[in-house]
Order: C-alpha cells, then sequence, then structure tokens
C-alpha cells in the first residue's frame, strides 16, 4: 500500500508540474505579444511625432523666410553679428 501511495502522490506531482510548466508558456506567450504590441504602439507614436517635429520645421522655415524677405537688410546684419559671436566662442 505505501508504494501505490508513493506513485499516487509522484504521479499527482507530476501532472502539477505539468499544469505549473503550461501556465508558464502560455504566460511567456501572453508576455510575448504584450511586448510586441507595446513596441507597435511606440514605433507609430515615434512616427507620428517625427512627422509632427518636420512639419514644425517646415513652417519655421517658412517663417524665417518671410521675415528675411520682409527686413533684408536687418536680417544681413543679424547674420554678421551671429557669425561674429559664434567665432569669438571658438576660438576662446
Amino acid at each position: 500500500m505505501p508504494e501505490n501511495n508513493k506513485r499516487t502522490a509522484a504521479a499527482a506531482s507530476k501532472d502539477a508540474l505539468d499544469v505549473v510548466k503550461q501556465k508558464a508558456r502560455d504566460l511567456t506567450a501572453g508576455a510575448a505579444d504584450a511586448a510586441g504590441a507595446a513596441k507597435d504602439k511606440a514605433m507609430e507614436w515615434s512616427s507620428a511625432a517625427a512627422d509632427k517635429a518636420g512639419d514644425a520645421l517646415q513652417d519655421l522655415g517658412k517663417e524665417l523666410t518671410k521675415v528675411v524677405r520682409r527686413y533684408p537688410l536687418q536680417s544681413v546684419l543679424a547674420g554678421l553679428v551671429v557669425g561674429f559671436l559664434l567665432a569669438r566662442k571658438m576660438k576662446s
């Protein structure tokens, strides 16, 4: 009888271990799916942010062009001052 109980306990332990292993596999697969979905969403968001940043830079360029066309002499003088200051900064 004790050997029969040992076999029954061993079989129950093996069954429990199999169930735990299967649950671990299921959880691992679910985590991999969630990680993939998170990666896809992050890529989507970064693409949208890059598009918005590109649009903002284009708008800035258009505005700067309007200012230079409206005030050409002042723009040239501002460019010279900025160039002079950058040259001084790079020299020291």
